[in-house]
């Protein structure tokens, strides 16, 4: 596993991994502006490299919805790959419950060859 911010990830990133699970913060609405420029700078280089390539979002928010994943989702969408799980949304700190969840989504990017294609964005009432 390699974790990396999105100022440091680039296209050849993307392509070489086996899975990819996405995190933002929800920014009025939106995801954050490093995650949107990850996305601007590698697009044209693994638009039609990554399909098929399983992924997951995960986010935070201080109020509102999980807006950010759902904008995230989309691009992704876009890019032919493939949803293993639905999407996981915090409310500020993340409470433990979130964490075991974040635990469990995980091991399902884990193991992407299991699921099947999912759709919506899971938030959980905390």
């Amino acid at each position: 596993m390699v974790l990396k911010k999105a100022t440091d990830a680039d296209a050849d990133d993307m392509m070489s991994c086996d899975v990819v699970a996405i995190g933002t913060p929800n920014y009025f609405g939106y995801m954050s502006g490093l995650v949107k420029d990850f996305f601007d700078r590698a697009w044209i280089v693994i638009r039609e490299k990554v399909a098929g390539k399983p992924y997951c979002t995960f986010g935070s928010k201080g109020g509102g919805g999980a807006q950010a994943l759902e904008t995230v989702e989309r691009i992704c969408d876009g890019l032919k790959m493939r949803k293993v799980a639905d999407g996981l949304v915090a409310t500020r700190q993340p409470s433990a419950d979130v964490i075991i969840q974040c635990k469990e989504l995980g091991k399902k990017l884990a193991k992407p060859e299991k699921l099947g294609q999912v759709t919506g964005v899971k938030e959980p009432r905390l």
